[in-house]
């Protein structure tokens, strides 16, 4: 077992830094930690488990209304009051003062974890777009062609663009025998519709001249302008 993590820039005034963020292999659900416990112990019933939770919860929140520290073996739950205060006389204000539960774990678990905790660094997955499938709107079963004047999507992941920047946006690139013709240069769409992570909406220039185009879209994240491919080449007839 090892606890993943990746460092990324943090900027002082006196420089550049940098700082560890843990990266979670995944987020477990409290269905799933009732399916782990009744896996290492077959005897426990995870509906009656299930109940256990549910009343510990319901007994908890009274508790803590009524201004108690509860010691569990999961962790202390404790009350704190956020905000700040004029004088000794002052009182609590609602808007300039709240209350926040605290949940410090125990003890023994946090001693246990600091001894067993093992890092493992990976490298940050950098933002980039993904073109995930084509849509041909005026006929969605053409989906490998492109219909000059026509309208189109792109669907996929990380594809919003800024196009009031000229190197952001959506590209034919001009290919011939499956690779790119490095004598056509790029031709950028101008007309957007729907502009979001998830899809793009663009018109197919009228004047798009016959032949074979790789689709690119080119994103910019934070300085870095970072650009994504559809699998398929697609074809003006």
């Amino acid at each position: 077992m090892s606890i993943n993590y990746n460092l990324h820039e943090y900027r002082l005034a006196s420089g550049a830094d940098y700082r560890a963020r843990v990266k979670y292999r995944q987020t477990v659900n409290l269905d799933e930690l009732l399916a782990m416990m009744h896996a290492r112990h077959p005897h426990l019933s995870q509906a009656e488990v299930r109940v256990v939770f549910e009343a510990l919860t319901e007994t908890l929140l009274p508790l803590l209304l009524d201004g108690n520290r509860v010691v569990t073996p999961m962790g202390t739950y404790g009350i704190t009051i956020k905000g700040g205060f004029d004088a000794v006389t002052d009182r609590y204000v609602e808007g300039r003062n709240c209350f926040e539960m605290t949940i410090k774990p125990n003890p023994e678990m946090q001693e246990a974890f600091a001894r067993q905790a093992r890092p493992h660094k990976v490298e940050p997955v950098k933002p980039t777009p993904m073109l995930h499938e084509y849509v041909n709107v005026a006929d969605p079963s053409a989906h490998d062609r492109l219909l000059p004047g026509n309208m189109a999507r792109l669907l996929g992941d990380k594809l919003k663009v800024n196009p009031n920047d000229p190197e952001q946006g959506i590209f034919l690139l001009a290919t011939k025998n499956g690779r790119r013709d490095v004598d056509q240069p790029p031709i950028r769409i101008n007309q957007l519709g729907i502009n979001t992570d998830k899809e793009l909406l663009f018109l197919v220039p009228p004047d798009l001249p016959p032949g074979a185009y790789r689709v690119e879209v080119r994103a910019r994240f934070g300085k870095d302008l970072r650009s994504g491919q559809l699998r398929d080449i697609l074809t003006v007839a």
